[in-house]
């Protein structure tokens, strides 16, 4: 066995597992296909599905820019029609780190980004949210909130 940090595991078998599948699997799923646009980067919600004790939001991120772009999307700010809000789950990495515009996902130009952004609460289905994020072009000063209801 490898040890990392004083941790020792020994197994005779590993089963490769999707916890989307197994561990949070989906009650519910609402099909989105909006996209807003900011200089030429669209962000599209593609589904939501909601979980027992969480929601995931399905993005694509396309670039046409001629420069690289981001999405800042750990920073957006889910609003239900109640004026609640939700907010996303830090992956771990950033967890751990400072986060800041420099740490998003850089899309090249003609290039797409896919990702599920966790909600680590589960949404009710039936009501009406808006998701707002920040678009912004690398190497510029543009930057622009969007927002698309869902």
């Amino acid at each position: 066995p490898k040890e990392y940090a004083g941790l020792s595991i020994k197994c005779d078998d590993v089963i490769k597992d999707n916890y989307i599948k197994r561990v949070k699997p989906a009650k519910n799923t609402k099909k989105v296909n909006k996209t807003v646009s900011f200089d030429n980067v669209d962000f599209t919600i593609n589904k939501i599905e909601y979980a027992e004790n969480e929601t995931r939001i399905y993005t694509t991120s396309t670039n046409n820019n001629t420069k690289d772009a981001g999405v800042d999307t750990y920073s957006s700010t889910i609003t239900d029609n109640d004026g609640i809000d939700y907010y996303p789950e830090l992956p771990p990495v950033q967890a751990y780190e400072s986060y800041g515009v420099k740490d998003l996902p850089r899309i090249s130009p003609g290039k797409t980004h896919k990702e599920i952004i966790r909600i680590p609460y589960k949404l009710d289905k039936d009501k009406s949210y808006k998701m707002s994020t920040y678009i912004m072009i690398y190497d510029s000063s543009d930057i622009e909130k969007v927002e698309i209801a869902f």
